[in-house]
């Protein structure tokens, strides 16, 4: 089975919620390709930079994954731990390299319920 993609930018100065990603209870071939921006200029992710995309729950608890960086975008199939529970996630991708970091906008996750048959 192929990955849904959804393709967006985040643009590093503004600071809202810039995006709203629906996604279904359960789902795990939901795929986020994001370019990171400033002033809607690309932002050049340098080799070596590793990224992650961390969120808050509905619930205040945290979760995290891993990301990989694809022609300086950043990639990541949700895991099931972001879509486990239906709500609002708060999301950022952080990204570091050396002794330097740096956060993404933030964005949002919403996790609806499947329609029942």
């Amino acid at each position: 089975m192929n990955n849904s993609t959804y393709r967006f930018s985040l643009d590093l100065d503004k600071q809202d919620s810039q995006e709203y990603v629906t996604v279904r209870r359960g789902d795990t071939a939901k795929r986020l390709s994001v370019l990171i921006t400033e002033s809607g200029t690309p932002y050049i992710i340098t080799d070596g930079t590793a990224a992650v995309l961390a969120a808050r729950k509905a619930d205040g608890s945290y979760i995290s994954a891993a990301c990989e960086i694809v022609d300086n975008r950043i990639e990541v199939t949700l895991p099931a731990t972001f879509t486990a529970s239906i709500g609002r996630l708060t999301a950022c991708f952080g990204l570091s390299g050396g002794q330097a970091a740096l956060s993404s906008p933030s964005f949002t996750i919403f996790v609806d319920d499947k329609p029942t048959a």
